[in-house]
């Protein structure tokens, strides 16, 4: 019996080969992770923001990354996303790097943790976390508002809906990202926010998950969320 449901077939090839992906955070973590991410599928160009220089490490990871994919080239540029006019100046600095390449898509992974209990945290425990992922997604959603994106894609966590007794601030912010995707959505562009359970790399946890608990970056599942997303999606992995 044949089902009407209709199948969708993946394109071959998620990134293009002569196109800018930014990937801000991209120096640890899960944003390193999407740097290699891109690379491994096609993506021609990689920018990776980050307030901190790569360490010698780092550099060579890259370097080893370009050797390994021969038509990928990553390049670093310093950037603290939270500021307007870095922000600016990073992505003018990308379009004289790759001239003629357009910039098709941005991985925000930004993320900065201060815990406490509620009665405890006060505002400035409250914009440290949040300006990473509130003015900074706004800087970028406004640096690019004149590209045409295949991806904008925000990493926000089940914290947004789940909560933690410790991470009011956190799931605030997240909940940020989750609403602005719907946002951008809503007005016809490219938005999609992923709620990330608990993975073994980036910002640890306190207290550290059991091993049995913790899982590799799922790059299967991240390849079929961004074919053909909603705006939100759980990610429990």
């Amino acid at each position: 019996m044949l089902s009407d449901i209709p199948l969708y077939e993946s394109p071959k090839q998620l990134f293009k080969q002569n196109a800018v992906y930014v990937v801000v955070g991209g120096l640890t973590g899960l944003g390193f992770e999407t740097v290699k991410f891109i690379a491994e599928n096609g993506g021609g160009y990689i920018a990776i923001l980050s307030r901190k220089i790569p360490s010698n490490k780092k550099q060579e990871e890259m370097k080893a990354l370009q050797q390994q994919y021969k038509g990928s080239k990553v390049v670093f540029v310093q950037c603290d996303v939270t500021l307007t006019s870095d922000v600016e100046k990073a992505f003018q600095s990308i379009l004289n790097i790759f001239a003629g390449s357009p910039i098709k898509g941005v991985f925000q992974s930004a993320v900065v943790l201060h815990d406490g209990h509620l009665e405890v945290l006060n505002l400035a425990d409250f914009q440290k976390v949040l300006n990473p992922k509130v003015a900074g997604t706004l800087n970028l959603h406004w640096a690019t508002r004149r590209q045409e994106l295949d991806y904008f894609v925000c990493y926000s966590s089940v914290t947004s809906f789940l909560g933690n007794s410790t991470q009011a601030n956190y799931a605030a912010a997240n909940s940020f990202l989750d609403v602005f995707c719907l946002y951008r959505r809503n007005r016809g562009l490219s938005g999609q926010s992923i709620n990330w359970g608990a993975l073994n790399l980036g910002v640890p946890l306190k207290p550290p998950l059991p091993q049995a608990e913790q899982v590799q970056f799922p790059q299967p599942l991240l390849i079929a969320l961004v074919l053909q997303p909603p705006s939100i999606l759980m990610a429990f992995c």
